[in-house]
């Protein structure tokens, strides 16, 4: 069932405080989260905005992976995209040693990236800069998973996401496309017409924690390219 965006309220966006102490941090930090079972440390810089921050949606994504996905991509190559933080793409790559994970955002994103790779100890996960709307790197590997967590609170940024989702599905035979998503704003529905020009997207139907989440406005999608 497509999800109904032309009617929500709207929702202010706050950083997820589930796993942190309520005591003020630290503007940058080194973090120790567990999501699914997965221990993970995460470089946090408020400085970098909301690239520099551990958002809810990616916990989500993350949980479902490990409860649906994990052994279908072994020996995948995974590409996420804007992703922060980066506890998606780390977390995959830390539990499916055989895949390797593109792990990509803008340029002043990329040193936490980085850092979470190495403090991580991944030797599959590649560090890559992809700015929306420009043009795509040049990859050793051709991806057959997109991930997505949070990469819609942005209006100036809703047609080169969907211009970078139609590059890469005419580069690489992309086999799924998971979308995890906050609603905000009712300007996000300007989005999903975008995306609804080129893709279908449907909710998740068999994650476990879906009635969980989506109580927190947030929903996990399909996307599929539209002929």
């Amino acid at each position: 069932m497509r999800e109904d965006i032309e009617n929500e309220e709207m929702i202010l966006p706050v950083p997820d405080s589930s796993d942190e102490e309520t005591s003020i941090e630290p503007v940058a930090s080194l973090q120790s989260v567990q999501v699914a079972g997965v221990d993970l440390h995460l470089q946090h810089d408020k400085t970098e905005g909301c690239g520099g921050m551990v958002w809810e949606s990616g916990k989500v994504l993350t949980r479902y992976i490990t409860q649906k996905k994990l052994a279908s991509y072994e020996n995948t190559t995974v590409l996420e995209l804007g992703a922060g933080t980066g506890i998606v793409g780390l977390a995959l790559s830390k539990l499916v040693p055989s895949s390797k994970v593109y792990i990509t955002d803008i340029p002043q994103i990329m040193p936490l990236i980085e850092k979470g790779i190495r403090i991580n100890e991944l030797t599959n996960a590649i560090p890559e800069t992809l700015v929306w709307g420009e043009r795509l790197p040049r990859l050793d590997s051709n991806p057959s998973v997109l991930l997505l967590a949070d990469c819609v609170y942005y209006e100036p940024s809703f047609q080169p996401l969907v211009d970078t989702l139609v590059e890469l599905t005419d580069r690489y035979t992309i086999k799924e496309i998971l979308f995890a998503y906050k609603k905000r704003r009712r300007a996000d529905k300007q989005f999903f017409k975008m995306l609804a020009k080129r893709f279908k997207y449907n909710q998740v139907t068999d994650d476990p924690d879906a009635e969980i989440y989506n109580r927190d406005s947030i929903s996990l999608f399909t996307l599929e390219r539209r002929m």
